[in-house]
């Protein structure tokens, strides 16, 4: 099982000043639905966490993986099932999801969605100024 950590998803587009403004749905990545998995993309590094974005096309999943750090995940568009602790919770625009640090999760588009859309932040808790 990988355990992912903040530079799994590369470079951040943005580094966080003292303030930092942006519209989620907006800045996620394009769709790639040729892949088994979602687009991802670290959209900012600030103080404390890194935001991820990730744009999923029907049918694509994140396997089961673990967190080097305490997690949320939020979903900005469409609806996801998250699998944790071996139940699956339906997460729709709004709602938000706390993980601990290693623990087992996994994420999924379902086929007969029209894609979805989701904020990961990972809470590192590093200083960067």
């Amino acid at each position: 099982m990988d355990t992912n950590s903040p530079d799994t998803f590369g470079a951040p587009q943005r580094s966080a000043g003292t303030f930092t403004l942006f519209d989620a749905a907006s800045a996620a990545p394009e769709p790639r639905p040729e892949r088994p998995a979602p687009s991802a993309a670290r959209y900012l590094e600030g103080d404390g966490a890194n935001l991820i974005l990730f744009t999923f096309a029907p049918g694509q999943r994140l396997l089961e993986h673990k967190a080097a750090h305490p997690i949320t995940l939020q979903c900005i568009e469409g609806e996801l099932l998250l699998q944790c602790q071996g139940e699956t919770h339906l997460l729709r625009p709004g709602m938000v999801a706390h993980l601990t640090e290693l623990l087992p999760h996994a994420v999924t588009c379902e086929e007969s969605s029209s894609g979805a859309k989701l904020l990961l932040t990972m809470l590192t808790g590093e200083r960067h100024q």
